[in-house]
């Protein structure tokens, strides 16, 4: 509570932002938003400045290819000839590897931030307003092990889906090769979307709940990256209910937070469209542009308070089980 010194931005050893006792889902969200308050210039003056360039740079293609999108396809008639279909399916291919980049970017953004501002919310529990310079100072080191763990759940993602969707896969396979009716095809899509569901489902239970922690514990323990993972899983064992409630009510307040930022945007870029009568490629790219800086304007807010919040669930199980203290905490950050 304000006014309590366990609550106050402080310099000195151990006033922090948030007592270092067991927390509620409340504390830990108004503790992110403390850190946020905290140290502004650094929590919300990196993630805009690392989200825009990333963002922008996911947008350049997008924009490419919406302007190949308008002079291939949509200026022109009808598909009549195989040229025309070609041409098309070129442009497909296009948004298919613009996809791939914007999802990589993406993940790049999501990583480095959150691994910034990870470091950045251990130095607010302790009292520390890191400067800019000193953060990234602190926390370069560990980057290419974010990195990689992030890669490794990826592919963790990946592989776990596709195990899942294969049963499906072999049935929809044996059914186009044995030229089953209608019935038998849809039977076999069933199956394989079901097992995308559940592959799904299974890794979505271990993200958000056995491995939520686990980048705070490879930025704060200085772990690797399955000692992470296996760090994480042990501080969530007989608390996974808790923490994947809390990891799964994050994203849905940051996926609802991001809309806000970037609906009214896509809707002024086409209302302007409208207004301006705008043809040809400007009026794909003009909405796309406004839909990009709305993003940049949520990602400032959001990569904050989703660390924020990660990184004191982190904390809040630690001083549960290991009656964690600011001297533990101030030994183990990366300098």
């Amino acid at each position: 509570m304000p006014g309590q010194p366990g609550w106050q931005r402080g310099s000195g050893r151990g006033a922090g932002i948030i007592p270092l006792r067991p927390l509620s889902i409340g504390e830990i969200y108004d503790g992110a938003i403390r850190a946020i308050r905290a140290n502004p210039r650094t929590m919300v003056g990196w993630s805009a400045v690392v989200g825009a360039i990333i963002t922008v740079a996911a947008t350049i293609p997008q924009l490419l290819a919406l302007n190949a999108l308008w002079g291939s396809a949509l200026s022109g008639d009808a598909l009549t000839t195989e040229e025309d279909a070609e041409a098309l399916s070129e442009v497909f291919g296009v948004f298919g590897v613009t996809a791939l980049s914007t999802t990589i970017q993406s993940l790049l953004a999501t990583t480095i931030i959150t691994g910034l501002l990870i470091v950045a919310v251990g130095g607010a529990v302790r009292g520390e307003a890191l400067a800019p310079g000193e953060l990234w100072r602190r926390a370069k080191g560990r980057l290419w092990a974010v990195l990689g763990l992030a890669v490794l759940l990826l592919v963790t993602a990946t592989v776990l889906i596709a195990v899942c969707m294969a049963p499906g896969g072999v049935l929809l396979w044996q059914a186009v090769q044995g030229d089953a009716d209608a019935e038998g095809i849809f039977v076999a899509f069933l199956v394989l979307a079901l097992g995308g569901l559940v592959g799904a489902i299974v890794y979505a239970a271990l993200y958000l709940g056995y491995w939520a922690l686990a980048v705070p514990a490879l930025l704060l323990e200085n772990l690797g990256m399955t000692a992470a993972l296996r760090r994480s899983a042990r501080l969530v064992r007989g608390s996974f209910w808790r923490v994947f409630g809390i990891s799964l009510l994050t994203a849905v307040i940051a996926a609802v937070i991001g809309e806000i930022f970037t609906v009214p945007f896509s809707l002024v870029g086409n209302g302007v469209v409208l207004a301006l009568g705008t043809t040809g490629p400007a009026s794909l790219i003009v909405p796309q542009l406004l839909v990009t800086l709305g993003t940049i304007m949520a990602g400032a807010v959001l990569y904050p308070f989703s660390a924020g919040a990660v990184t004191l669930l982190y904390l809040d199980l630690r001083m549960r089980r290991e009656g964690m203290d600011v001297e533990m905490l101030r030994s183990e950050q990366p300098r």
